[in-house]
């Protein structure tokens, strides 16, 4: 109601668009009631295609020899992660005289990506988590003396970081470090050393990670320009689809293939903002908005009825 409100304060060019984004909310809306009410299956008419709009799988060895070539940013991340750890072994091995240098390379592995912008937010995930969980285990082990209890709190330090490995990873890493700080703890003493070998290996293997984004890296912004042609080739595609009346799977397939073509593209705008050689991406967002723009009017005008 609130846009249909808005569409009838604006003008004749805009108000098309809102009305129309207006009845696909409603279809969507419908749908999802009728989900909830008779089940998915009965709500939604599965495609006889449906494998369409599955990703193309595609042949194995096709797809290894594809990505054995210097450019292929699989081969890149992988020539990089390599490197790093050599590094890292190098180190541990000439420096490094306790039984825990082994966490240097377990946080390169984990927190090496091959774009800056989540290796950068990798790290600090995994630096707060780190410290907050040494935090944590050093009061439990001035506070609580009693090994069952240090025991209980590392088991459910375990189940911690097993629930929010995934959603939430900074919590994670806060709850293993207290698992694995108090669990050591326990068993081998040196709390000291276990405190600050945790400590510093984390920050070694961040920072190690985060200098690696230069060995053999990977640049968002060398792509961006290939990423907006597909984005328009894709809008353009749905576009005479849907103008031409095709059957209703392809409309679906065309605009499912938009979509995805717009999430890179934003994707890639997104990690290139983080790049220190990124340039002026002003040219590029505003082709971004536009296309967004674009696809809206495709579904708002051509496809009144929503999807």
């Amino acid at each position: 109601m609130q846009l249909e409100q808005q569409a009838d304060n604006m003008g004749k060019q805009d108000a098309p668009i809102i009305r129309g984004i207006a009845k696909n909310v409603t279809a969507i809306n419908l749908t999802l009631d009728q989900i909830g009410n008779t089940g998915v299956r009965q709500a939604v008419n599965v495609p006889q295609d449906a494998e369409a709009f599955l990703p193309d799988s595609g042949n194995y060895r096709e797809k290894l020899k594809s990505q054995l070539r210097f450019s292929s940013p699989v081969l890149r991340f992988a020539m990089r992660i390599s490197v790093l750890l050599a590094i890292g072994y190098a180190a541990v091995h000439l420096f490094a005289d306790d039984n825990y240098s082994y966490w240097l390379l377990l946080t390169v592995v984990i927190v090496a990506r091959p774009r800056l912008a989540v290796t950068w937010q990798r790290n600090k995930e995994r630096l707060i988590g780190t410290f907050i969980g040494v935090l944590i285990a050093g009061l439990a082990l001035w506070w609580l003396p009693n090994t069952v209890a240090l025991l209980a709190l590392a088991a459910l330090g375990l189940f911690g970081f097993f629930a929010w490995n995934r959603p939430r990873y900074g919590w994670s890493v806060s709850a293993i470090t207290v698992c694995v700080l108090l669990s050591l703890s326990v068993y081998r003493g040196e709390v000291l050393l276990l405190i600050s070998a945790r400590v510093w290996y984390s920050l070694w293997g961040c920072a190690l990670a985060v200098l690696g984004v230069f060995v053999f890296p990977i640049w968002s912004h060398a792509g961006l320009e290939a990423l907006v042609v597909q984005a328009v080739k894709a809008n353009r595609d749905f576009l005479q689809t849907v103008s031409k009346q095709r059957p209703v799977n392809e409309v679906w397939l065309a605009r499912k293939n938009a979509h995805v073509k717009l999430a890179h593209l934003s994707e890639g705008l997104g990690f290139a903002g983080l790049e220190p050689t990124k340039g002026d991406l002003s040219r590029l967002l505003h082709i971004q908005v536009l296309n967004y723009r674009i696809n809206a009017v495709i579904i708002s005008l051509f496809y009144p009825g929503g999807f």
